[in-house]
C-alpha cells in the first residue's frame, strides 16, 4: 500500500459528514418530509413546536383532572363521616 491509499483527518471528516446528511435526508424522506426547501423544514419545526405544546397541555390537564379527582374524594370521604357523626348524636 501506498500513501495515496490513506486519507486525511479532514478528508474524513468531510466523508463523515456527508454521509450523515445524506442518512438525514433520506429518514427525513422516509417520514413523508420535504427536505428540499428551507420552508418545508420551518414549517416541520412549527408543527413540532405545536404538537410539543399540546402534549403538554394535555398532560397538565390530566394532572389538574388526577388533583381535582382525589380533592372530590377527600370531600366526599370527609362528609360521609360528618354525616355519621351528625346522625350518631355526636
Amino acid at each position: 500500500m501506498d500513501d495515496n491509499d490513506y486519507v486525511t483527518k479532514h478528508q474524513a471528516i468531510e466523508i463523515a459528514s456527508q454521509a450523515g446528511q445524506a442518512a438525514a435526508r433520506d429518514v427525513l424522506t422516509a417520514l413523508g418530509i420535504d427536505t428540499s426547501s428551507q420552508e418545508s423544514m420551518i414549517q416541520v419545526q412549527v408543527d413540532n413546536a405545536y404538537l410539543r405544546r399540546a402534549r403538554k397541555s394535555s398532560e397538565a390537564m390530566v394532572q389538574h383532572g388526577k388533583k381535582i379527582f382525589i380533592g372530590l374524594v377527600i370531600a366526599g370521604t370527609l362528609g360521609a363521616i360528618w354525616a355519621a357523626i351528625k346522625k350518631t348524636g355526636g
